[in-house]
């Protein structure tokens, strides 16, 4: 039972819709200014293009006893590109960005997700994990690495299927430059370019020499456009600084066991992240067990990332939701037994209510 040959086109554009348009709900909530910081950003860009200040990029503006202490401003692009919405459409407009960027983030990773299995399992695993990857219903920064990060699996993962030209991959340097001038999570466009390239070193393929060539120079390319930003190479360096002069806890960094043990875990999604962290590993091991030569390393190695992201802060929920979509769904295709009809049939048929039965119940213990 096949969705992508079974089902008429039109009935595969009309979920995917309704998968899409779902997705956005999750989303339309208020925006709450004293939880957030939204104002701050927004006053960030008002700040660079009306003041032309440079100040606010490399010490702690807002400080009224350390104002000139060093600080980067790694999201300063991020603050430019709301500001400029605000003033033309207010936080109405802010709010429609936001969900309209995210909803084409999670059609980008569904996309890939259909290409890795079909469009039956990619639908049903986006039942369990929609809520999650809304769970950062506020309009931050964050979603343009989410954006950027789906392009970028997008392209790599069409480039390794032959199912898109490789001139896609010119495209990720200047991702790249956008990307290290709005969000610190950068830092893993070069990551998931040397994963797709480690890769292709053991493929069996006769053009894989051809791919290897181009895969590392799109890492060098995109790399050098992290150094076009305004604050120069000490960009490049704080991804791994950011925590050594924090300041303060804020629970979005919290782990899953601390905020466990304070007993503030309601209404965070934290049983449905262990449900799906719990059918990410089952699809690893059983996927293994049943098919060790199309098992992913590429996959993996993102899902344990992500996962142990995930687990130590509660804000990467979004981002380990976001890669689990096509993971999970490769590898229940992975092991899905194709030797007969019947015996297909029956595991779509099992993974189907498997799936729906934890979406269900995961989404009543939210």
């Amino acid at each position: 039972m096949d969705f992508n040959k079974k089902i008429p086109k039109i009935i595969k554009i009309t979920v995917i819709a309704l998968l899409v348009l779902w997705f956005s709900f999750f989303l339309m909530e208020k925006i709450n200014l004293t939880t957030a910081d939204l104002g701050r950003h927004i006053k960030n860009g008002e700040i660079i293009l009306e003041n032309f200040s440079t100040e606010i990029l490399k010490t702690n503006y807002y400080s009224y006893t350390h104002a000139d202490y060093p600080f980067i401003n790694h999201h300063w692009g991020s603050g430019v590109v709301f500001y400029l919405i605000f003033q033309l459409a207010g936080f109405g407009g802010l709010s429609f960005f936001y969900i309209l960027l995210s909803a084409l983030t999670f059609f980008i990773f569904f996309d890939v997700a259909q290409k890795a299995s079909n469009t039956t399992t990619a639908t049903l695993v986006s039942l369990l994990l929609i809520p999650l990857m809304a769970n950062r219903g506020e309009v931050r920064p964050e979603v343009f690495s989410y954006f950027f990060l789906a392009i970028f699996l997008w392209i790599l993962w069409n480039h390794k299927e032959d199912t898109a030209s490789s001139k896609w991959l010119i495209a990720l340097p200047f991702v790249g430059l956008i990307w290290v001038n709005v969000h610190i999570y950068f830092f893993f466009a070069p990551f998931i370019v040397f994963l797709f390239l480690f890769k292709q070193f053991f493929s069996a393929r006769e053009d894989k020499f051809e791919k290897i060539k181009e895969l590392i120079a799109t890492s060098i390319f995109t790399i050098t456009a992290f150094m076009f930003n305004p604050i120069g190479f000490n960009i490049i360096l704080y991804p791994l600084n950011i925590f050594k002069n924090y300041g303060y806890k804020i629970i979005e960094n919290q782990s899953v066991w601390f905020l466990e043990n304070l007993g503030t875990t309601s209404n965070l999604n934290f049983n449905l992240f262990k449900i799906s962290f719990i059918l990410l590993i089952l699809s690893f091991v059983i996927s293994f067990v049943f098919n060790k030569k199309k098992f992913s390393i590429t996959l993996f190695s993102l899902s344990v990332i992500f996962s142990i992201m995930a687990w130590l802060a509660i804000r990467n929920f979004s981002i380990f939701a976001f890669f689990a979509l096509p993971t999970i769904s490769y590898n229940i295709r992975n092991f899905t037994p194709k030797k007969t009809k019947a015996f297909s049939t029956f595991f779509d048929i099992f993974f189907a209510l498997l799936i729906l039965i934890v979406s269900v119940s995961g989404i009543f213990q939210t």
